[in-house]
């Protein structure tokens, strides 16, 4: 009787551990078998031989294309029609300038020297008749110079003429032995710079330690005299 009891108990237990394992077969088996699948590289996409065909010919078709290299001619600034230079007119200009070049060096070629400017400053002045409103306003002028600048206290006026186109003054120092001869140069400066003295186109000056004359024309010479 122990016996068969023994032998359903050793049944009833193999049975249950049956059950047991394989509850724990199912339960657990299908988790660690996805935990362990890693997911899929993706496959590399293969260039189809139609498409490395068609990028050698166009490696190929720029290689040939020439380079389009720039030209002197493409360089030169383009204008639009109204704004062509006038070449006859910049000829024209060229030669009026070349004229005036010209004329120029044959005036200074012509210029009289001091001495022949003096002497016939001195001529004229002597042949004219005299312009009283020309010359008395001058005169005028020339005398009320060494007030206005401040030399009237050194010097005074010696002569003053004036005719038609030509005037001779001179100018003398009031005191002689306490002037100084360098101050002629100041009292021309001083005089080039009066608004009167414009209206004569050529003068001839001289001066020593007494004395400055000065002769002006309203009228431009220039050409020598022929000598006879």
């Amino acid at each position: 009787m122990k016996g068969i009891v023994i032998f359903v108990s050793g049944v009833v237990v193999g049975i249950c551990a049956t059950i047991i394992a394989e509850d724990w077969l199912t339960t657990s088996r299908p988790a660690a078998v996805v935990n362990s699948v890693a997911a899929p590289e993706p496959t590399p996409e293969v260039q189809r031989p139609q498409t490395l065909a068609r990028a050698s010919a166009n490696r190929a078709e720029q290689a040939q294309e020439p380079k389009t290299v720039a030209t002197p001619s493409q360089l030169e600034p383009t204008y639009q029609n109204d704004e062509l230079p006038d070449v006859h007119l910049l000829m024209a200009e060229n030669q009026a300038l070349q004229q005036t070049i010209n004329d120029l060096k044959s005036t200074l070629s012509r210029r009289a020297s001091p001495q022949d400017i003096d002497k016939q400053m001195m001529d004229v002045f002597e042949a004219e008749l005299r312009d009283p409103q020309f010359a008395d306003e001058t005169e005028l002028q020339i005398r009320d110079f060494l007030f206005q600048k401040g030399f009237s206290e050194q010097i005074e006026v010696a002569s003053v003429g004036c005719k038609t186109t030509v005037c001779q003054f001179s100018f003398v120092p009031r005191n002689k032995d306490k002037f100084d001869s360098k101050t002629w140069r100041t009292v021309a400066d001083s005089m080039f710079e009066t608004e009167w003295w414009r209206k004569f186109q050529t003068s001839s000056s001289r001066s020593s330690d007494e004395e400055m004359s000065i002769k002006v024309s309203t009228k431009v010479i220039l050409q020598n005299r022929p000598t006879k």
